[in-house]
Order: structure tokens, then C-alpha cells, then sequence
């Protein structure tokens, strides 16, 4: 029950329908101000909505199920993903700018709004005074909160392929919008506030699995194993591809990689002699004639 702490918290937010857990709820009831506005009995949660003067109850099991859902190390990476797209210079949190970019991409997807488009708009600038409050910005573990919300209510099932398809598609959406373009994704007035938590102690295992160990070559793109090959192995692998196997098959024991590779470089043939003839002697010295 205290790993459903968190959320509860954010359950009990005055959102707007756009956000609320909703296909997790079992039922709605009218209700007045009761003195404690969260109660569980064991099996269910009970919240009340003072904005709405409702109760809703959710059973516990539910909660459960859908915290193990906001913590899949999979979802975790599709929305750092985005993180990384809308804050490029890895500051510790996003203005409201890059936010609306964000939760506005993600209200447009809700059926509501495709009849009424209004809704986004109105819905939008509610759930923003709630999400900010007194903050300027939000950090990663709040944009996180925000977007599992927004997303949660997208999904109509409790499949991860589903609510990772989500993400990307809103990732698309950003990447190529014109408004995402003119948004200025590097403005620091936002950090003038104190500094709160960045991440939640269980994303810290999911944030090094993030990032690849030294060792482990398998986990690396194929551009930094190009990288961190041996410098010998570069070498040999430039003059390989460089030597024409007929002409590799002439060249002689004693000839060396240096001598090689100052063949193979273009940029100084114009201004060195050309090499038209290499013997070999008894002594695998080379008789150089040069023209």
C-alpha cells in the first residue's frame, strides 16, 4: 500500500476528465466533503473529488497493476525518449512552453476533442495550474507523472506495446510540428527556483540500464564500436580496404604498415615521388626507382 502512496496523491488532484485513472475505477458516486478525503478499506481506495463533490473507488489490486504499468523499464525508455527530444541541453526541468507543447499533443489524441476541439484548450489550462502550481518548471520524475497521467487515460487497454505506441506517436507528432520548431528548448528563466527531486528512487536502477557499460560491446550503437576499436586494427582495416587484393598479394614481408599507409594516403600523392617499381633482395631490402 505505501508504493501506491504517490499516486493516490496525484488521484486525488483536481484534473480534469482528460486525466483521473479512469478505466481504473469501479464506480462514481455523488458525495459531501467527507473529513478524510482518502479512505481504503483493505480491498478498495476511496477518493473524493472535491472539485466534482464525487467519490471514486478504485480497488486496490487495480492501483497495483497500474503502478506495475508506470514502472515498466520499457515505457520508461519511450517517454525519456521524448524527454530527450524536448529538453536537448538536459537541464533539470521544462518551462511551461515546452510543457503545453507536450500535454497539448497529447490532449489532441482524446476522443473529446476530436468533437470539440475547445475541450484541449480549456482542459489544458486547468490541469496546467494544477501540474505548476508555484513552480516554473517541472522536473523529470513531475514530466513523468504528467505524461503517464495523460497517456494512461489514452489507452483503452493495459498492454505496454499500447501505451508505448502512444508516446511515439506523440513523439512524431512533436518532432515534426512547426509550433515544436519555434519553441525555445534552451531558455534557463525557469531555473531560478529551489531544487526539488529529479528522479524517484525507482528510476534509478531503469537510468543506469539506460546507460551501457564500458565493457559490454553488445550494448553499443555500431558507430561506437567503430570508435573504440584498437587504433592497430583501424590501421590495417583503412589499408585493406584501400589495397586491391591483386596488388596485396605482391607486397613483401618487409614492407612495412607505415610504408603502407603513406602509399595509401591521397592527400600527399601529388607531392611525394611515385613508387613504379619494388624488388625485393636476398636481404628483403627494397630497390626503390622513382621517376
Amino acid at each position: 500500500m505505501e508504493k501506491l502512496l504517490g499516486d493516490i496523491e496525484i488521484l486525488i488532484r483536481n484534473y480534469s476528465a482528460y486525466r483521473g485513472a479512469i478505466k481504473w475505477r469501479t464506480y462514481r458516486e455523488s458525495s459531501s466533503p467527507p473529513e478524510n478525503p482518502i479512505s481504503y478499506d483493505g480491498v478498495y481506495v476511496k477518493i473524493f473529488r472535491n472539485s466534482y463533490n464525487v467519490l471514486d473507488c478504485y480497488p486496490i489490486s487495480a492501483l497495483m497493476k497500474r503502478l506495475e504499468i508506470k514502472r515498466n523499464p520499457s515505457l520508461f525508455q519511450t517517454i525519456f525518449k521524448l524527454w530527450q527530444l524536448i529538453n536537448p541541453s538536459a537541464l533539470r526541468s521544462i518551462s511551461k512552453e515546452v510543457y503545453t507543447v507536450v500535454v497539448e499533443s497529447l490532449y489532441k489524441m482524446n476522443q473529446q476533442s476530436l468533437g470539440n476541439p475547445s475541450l484541449t484548450i480549456v482542459n489544458l489550462k486547468n490541469d496546467m495550474e494544477v501540474d505548476f502550481s508555484n513552480k516554473l518548471g517541472l522536473t523529470f520524475a513531475e514530466y513523468y507523472d504528467v505524461v503517464f497521467e495523460c497517456i494512461d487515460v489514452l489507452a483503452k487497454s493495459t498492454l505496454i506495446s499500447e501505451y508505448c505506441r502512444i508516446i511515439e506517436r506523440c513523439t512524431r507528432v512533436i518532432s515534426e510540428s512547426p509550433i515544436f520548431s519555434m519553441t525555445n528548448l534552451h531558455s534557463k528563466l525557469h531555473l531560478k527556483e529551489p531544487q526539488r527531486v529529479s528522479y524517484y528512487s525507482w528510476m534509478q536502477n531503469l537510468m543506469r540500464n539506460l546507460t551501457p557499460t564500458r565493457n559490454s560491446e553488445q550494448q553499443l550503437p555500431e558507430i561506437f564500436k567503430r570508435v573504440i576499436l584498437p587504433r592497430d586494427d583501424r590501421a590495417v582495416n583503412r589499408i585493406s580496404q584501400k589495397i586491391p587484393r591483386n596488388e596485396s598479394s605482391k607486397l613483401s614481408k618487409g614492407f612495412s604498415i607505415k610504408e603502407a599507409m603513406r602509399k595509401s594516403k591521397s592527400p600527399i600523392r601529388s607531392i611525394t615521388p611515385k613508387l613504379i617499381n619494388a624488388r625485393t633482395n636476398d636481404n628483403n631490402l627494397f630497390s626503390l626507382n622513382y621517376r
